[in-house]
């Protein structure tokens, strides 16, 4: 209140004000007539084109500033956020390497080739850092073209882990079927296959199996995993006797039994309990001859045999630790 008294004070004393000119013709002091109105007028005209012309320098000249430092600190906004771009970008190359180095090693254990460092990198070329172009443009490019190589690379580790799965349920298949278990307690000789003296006929003859000696009634065992093919009289010199399809290529067979336990078309877990031993067939004493084919090539059984660990031994072990697990 007290400034804009002052200032109407001012304005009044202005325009009151008697103002007088000197004039050499006359010799003698003239007043100017209203020379306070005309001087408030003249301060009044100055003023307004003052304020004309800020006005007219912030219409066209600021909005151009304006823009300008938008865009600067955009730019700036748009350097920090591709700059932590780059650091997950290079967080998420870490990780990759990691996990293709994990995944090789699980292929190896699951007994698959290892993958290269070109076949990894899927023909991306390798890792290549976002840049921000010139003016902030051009850096969508360098963003899309980044994430499409890790995208890539992603695609080969997932499918390189299918791939390990895959493999890994099969081995589970071909272990649990190959036929590694001793598949009665009992004596055996290790040169029992091959070429020896026939017990009955009295002469040398191939012997295409491997002779367990056991009490007659004493427990056989599937040695793997597979379905019963067979299981009854032969016409030959086997027997009564029982043979497993195990898959991939592996037969075996169980002869001179005693006692069949199982059916044709039974699936049968290693360490079923199948038959009992006798001494059917053509045989000189009780005992169980049990052979092992391959693609239809006779193997040696005692090769195939995991530590020599007796089936009673399997059979118990393994419901332990069904107790625990």
């Amino acid at each position: 209140m007290k400034i804009r008294s002052k200032i109407t004070s001012l304005l009044g004393k202005t325009i009151n004000r008697r103002l007088f000119v000197y004039s050499d013709e006359t010799s003698f002091f003239h007043e100017i007539e209203n020379a306070g109105k005309k001087i408030f007028s003249l301060v009044i005209s100055a003023f307004f084109v003052g304020v004309i012309g800020t006005f007219s320098v912030f219409l066209f000249i600021s909005p151009t500033a304006f823009e300008t430092s938008l865009l600067e600190r955009e730019n700036s906004l748009l350097r920090e956020q591709i700059s932590g771009l780059n650091v997950q970008v290079a967080e998420l190359n870490q990780n990759i390497n990691q996990l293709s180095l994990q995944g090789n090693q699980l292929r190896m254990l699951v007994d698959l080739p290892a993958l290269d460092k070109s076949s990894q990198q899927a023909g991306t070329g390798g890792a290549v850092p976002l840049q921000t172009a010139k003016n902030g443009k051009g850096s969508d490019e360098g963003i899309i073209e980044r994430v499409t190589q890790l995208r890539h690379q992603l695609d080969v580790q997932e499918q390189s882990f299918r791939e390990i799965r895959d493999k890994f349920d099969y081995n589970k298949k071909f272990f649990a079927s190959i036929p590694a278990l001793k598949p009665m307690d009992g004596y055996y000789s290790p040169t029992g296959f091959g070429i020896r003296m026939h017990p009955v006929y009295g002469m040398y003859k191939t012997h295409v199996g491997l002779d367990i000696i056991s009490n007659i009634g004493t427990p056989i065992y599937a040695a793997g995993d597979g379905v019963v093919e067979f299981a009854g009289r032969n016409n030959g010199g086997y027997g009564v006797m029982i043979e497993i399809n195990h898959g991939f290529g592996y037969k075996t067979l169980y002869a001179h039994c005693s006692k069949i336990l199982v059916k044709e078309g039974a699936k049968v877990k290693r360490g079923d309990l199948i038959a009992k031993s006798g001494k059917t067939g053509l045989v000189s004493g009780p005992h169980l001859h049990y052979e092992v084919t391959l693609r239809g090539v006779k193997q040696n059984p005692v090769d195939y045999f995991f530590d020599d660990i007796p089936p009673s031994t399997y059979n118990q072990t393994r419901r332990n630790q069904k107790a625990i697990f």
